[in-house]
């Protein structure tokens, strides 16, 4: 059964990612510019520069969308190579159940999956903290993998030194790059919000754009959301949105009263 699980989770890792998370759409700032050059080094040329590449910040920051456009990008030009992009709750869940299967090969089958890949790149690892068996066996995993000479990238949201892990393994991810990824500044937000309305085609003013980046949370995710609401508004309205309509629009979002424009009349 976890022969099976295996190539599902290959496949599963394989469609998982998407153009959508490419470097070409990967907007690019002074708070993120040392990830993102380090990211497309990586997938250029995997194996050989920044092993481990170590990503950490803020929920919504990008690191996520830089793991996938390495994987990506290297299962394009590289297709020979094993590329796999997981979280690090779907390794815990891996372990685990191959810890309880009682099928004699099943962690050795696991431990084989993760060991043989050209490229692992785990999302999310805070998520392992005080899970100690997951912890040992990916701290295995890390040594046989760089001893092989493949590559690994980590995203968490804190640096390794703020982990809450062995010492062992605070050094095993701190010995390549470690690139941190901020929050835009709200002129960077704008900036932001505008090319990425411009990238569905929506038409915004200026003090939409400035009403958006003054109420929407420093992460592009949170734009994101934004955004999506307007594209829904202007689909069903009109192709313009106003100010007093984004207002409206959007104060379930930002979680403000939406302005009276009629006044007491």
């Amino acid at each position: 059964m976890l022969k099976e699980s295996k190539d599902i989770l290959e496949d599963k890792n394989k469609s998982f990612n998407s153009s959508v998370f490419s470097f070409e759409k990967f907007i690019t700032f002074d708070e993120n510019m040392i990830a993102a050059k380090a990211s497309k080094i990586v997938a250029r040329n995997p194996k050989t520069a920044y092993n481990p590449l170590f990503l950490y910040g803020k929920g919504g920051t990008g690191k996520t969308h830089l793991l996938k456009a390495i994987e990506d990008f290297a299962t394009k030009s590289f297709p020979d190579m094993n590329i796999m992009y997981v979280t690090a709750e779907s390794f815990y869940n891996d372990i685990i159940a191959a810890t309880n299967s009682g099928i004699s090969w099943a962690m050795a089958d696991i431990r084989d999956l993760y060991r043989t890949q050209d490229v692992l790149l785990i999302d999310n690892l805070q998520f392992l903290i005080g899970k100690e068996i997951a912890l040992s066996e990916l701290s295995s995993a890390i040594d046989s993998i760089l001893g092989d000479g493949n590559q690994l990238v980590f995203a968490a949201n804190k640096p390794p030194r703020t982990l809450k892990v062995s010492a062992h393994m605070k050094t095993q991810l701190s010995s390549g790059l470690i690139a941190e990824l901020k929050a835009p500044d709200i002129s960077m937000r704008q900036n932001v919000i505008r090319m990425k309305a411009n990238e569905r085609d929506i038409l915004l003013s200026d003090d939409v754009v400035e009403y958006i980046s003054e109420n929407v949370g420093s992460n592009v995710s949170e734009i994101d959301g934004a955004l999506t609401s307007l594209v829904a508004y202007l689909a069903l309205y009109r192709p313009t949105v106003s100010l007093d309509s984004a207002k409206t629009i959007l104060s379930d979002v930002f979680n403000t009263a939406p302005t009276d424009t009629d006044g007491d009349s």
